[in-house]
């Protein structure tokens, strides 16, 4: 009997020791064949990441039409932004703001287009010395651009930038006595005055012209 139970608890250790060491090798095997959860989600994230590039590299068109729409949403909030800062700062009589702004409600860039802003804001740069302003309203005069044609007040704004060295506003003026346009007589001297003053400073056309009036 003692004999028996000497047997049985040899065999029984040899059971126990022989599952022991499959326990272990399992786990080992587990360890060794299957991918940590980080190592899931590192490949996961480079997946995601890279998946833009491949479907932009399958579908060229699509991405840049989406590159163009985000370039289009990133400016139209800037432009809103920098309208919100012109405003304020043609608030406080800042000229090169106002003409600006003149500039975005024209343009409708940032807010509605608004010619009657527009030219609120223009008038008010232009009034304050601004000579790009007093161009934009000489222009818009002229041609009758967004207002009504004006030939008069056309020539008194090119004047007051022409007077500031202008030269697009001294040809324009010699354009206007030369051809005595928009009802304006036809007053040669004044037209060589003005091409003399825009030839001065380089301007081809106002030599060229000058020197047909001069002959």
């Amino acid at each position: 009997m003692r004999r028996m139970e000497i047997i049985i608890a040899i065999v029984s250790a040899i059971v126990a020791g022989f599952f022991g060491l499959a326990s272990v090798w399992y786990e080992h095997y587990l360890d060794t064949s299957e991918p940590s959860k980080s190592a899931v989600t590192e490949v996961s994230q480079q997946n995601s990441e890279a998946l833009p590039q491949i479907q932009a590299t399958q579908n060229p068109e699509a991405a840049s039409r989406q590159n163009q729409n985000d370039s289009e949403v990133d400016n139209e909030v800037d432009n809103k932004e920098l309208f919100h800062q012109l405003k304020e700062r043609s608030s406080q009589r800042d000229v090169k703001a106002q003409f600006e702004l003149a500039e975005m409600y024209i343009q409708g860039k940032g807010t509605t287009k608004d010619i009657t802003q527009a030219i609120k804001w223009y008038r008010k740069a232009a009034n304050r010395g601004e000579v790009q302003a007093q161009l934009k309203l000489a222009d818009m005069h002229f041609k009758g651009k967004d207002v009504v044609q004006n030939v008069t007040k056309a020539i008194k704004w090119y004047s007051r930038a022409a007077q500031k060295g202008n030269v697009k506003a001294q040809f324009r003026l010699g354009r206007i006595y030369e051809k005595g346009k928009g009802g304006v007589e036809k007053d040669l001297a004044q037209a060589r005055e003005w091409y003399h003053k825009a030839a001065e400073q380089g301007h081809k056309k106002a030599k060229k012209k000058l020197e047909q009036l001069q002959n």
